[in-house]
């Protein structure tokens, strides 16, 4: 048999196992096992802190210190939020935790807010404090500002979920806490955790087909896509991996899938109806990039529109012929 019908049993094989992801497009996420970009603003007693940690291990009603584990993130000082201090004498204790920029409009024309908390401290935003705070990045008047978990006094893991506007762009995410005063203050306070901030634009791709190893590597090269799925973002990206070193790759799209063996490898988007996308190198790393301008397609033929599927593949050299990267099945959105 040869190589190149060897290529497409393998190719047809592998076709089987595909499987497309169907999951809300995903704009921001932590889980916390450290601080992961986040701030820490504290402005009262030294030693309480926000932090990206585990302690204190036991806590009332048994909930455990994180949702996910290694880490959560918490405010205390590794014990309690300030000491018992009846009739005066606890430590007075606040601080604040704030996020990275974090760009709404990349996934679509909605986004949601959710994450996990757990708190104990005392009941009523009168007496202790967790306020959740959305403002424009670098400052400004808040977009959402609300004591969360009110009633409370100490609880096990719940979800918490929050609408946000797309149309605020692009905003910091902030968590406040204050004891407000010196009293009681002996629980181990409010935790966080598994934050994430979802679009509405689905997340929708597949590998439609298996590359072929590269003579230069023994693997196949790897097509994935980056960045946001929404047609009106305009911010798609494709990122490969396992590709030669040191050379350049050109990127492909089409409507059409074909099993063409061919040079190293199988191409498997029609060659009628394709587009070509930019040449870029594959550097020290054979990790060739493609900022894919969804706005100015190659022909107009080649324009993507939301609810389009498309399939994405490359072509690069390999020795001294060339080979194609794996493909693969994109559906976009508004």
């Amino acid at each position: 048999m040869t190589r190149q019908l060897k290529s497409l049993a393998v190719f047809a094989s592998l076709l089987a196992l595909t499987a497309v992801d169907g999951r809300a497009q995903e704009i921001y996420s932590t889980d916390f096992s450290t601080l992961d970009g986040w701030s820490v603003q504290t402005s009262c007693a030294s030693g309480y802190a926000w932090a990206a940690d585990a302690p204190p291990a036991s806590r009332g009603w048994g909930a455990a210190p994180f949702m996910s584990g290694p880490a959560s993130l918490n405010f205390n000082n590794g014990v309690d939020i300030g000491g018992l201090g009846v009739h005066g004498g606890a430590a007075y204790t606040c601080g604040g935790a704030t996020s990275p920029p974090i760009d709404l409009s990349a996934g679509g024309s909605s986004a949601t807010l959710s994450f996990w908390v757990s708190v104990e401290m005392e009941s009523g935003c009168q007496w202790d404090e967790l306020r959740l705070v959305v403002r424009p990045a670098g400052g400004g008047t808040a977009f959402h500002d609300e004591c969360i978990m009110p009633q409370l006094v100490q609880c096990d893991w719940q979800e918490f979920t929050l609408p946000l506007d797309v149309q605020w762009g692009t905003v910091e995410i902030s968590f406040w806490f204050d004891v407000l005063d010196d009293w009681f203050n002996q629980g181990s306070g409010p935790f966080i955790d598994d934050l994430v901030v979802t679009g509405s634009c689905a997340h929708d791709w597949s590998t439609h087909c298996i590359g072929v190893g590269s003579v230069s590597t023994g693997l196949p090269a790897v097509l994935e896509p980056v960045g946001s799925f929404s047609v009106s973002t305009n911010r798609f990206q494709l990122q490969g991996s396992d590709f030669p070193t040191n050379t350049f790759a050109v990127g492909f799209y089409g409507a059409q899938t074909a099993t063409i063996p061919l040079g190293n490898g199988i191409r498997c988007i029609a060659a009628a109806q394709s587009f070509r996308l930019a040449l870029v190198p594959t550097r020290a790393l054979g990790r060739p990039h493609w900022n894919v301008d969804l706005g100015a397609p190659p022909l107009p033929t080649g324009q993507v529109i939301a609810g389009s599927t498309w399939y994405f593949q490359s072509i690069f050299r390999d020795g001294p012929g060339f080979n194609f990267s794996d493909a693969i099945q994109v559906t976009f959105c508004d």
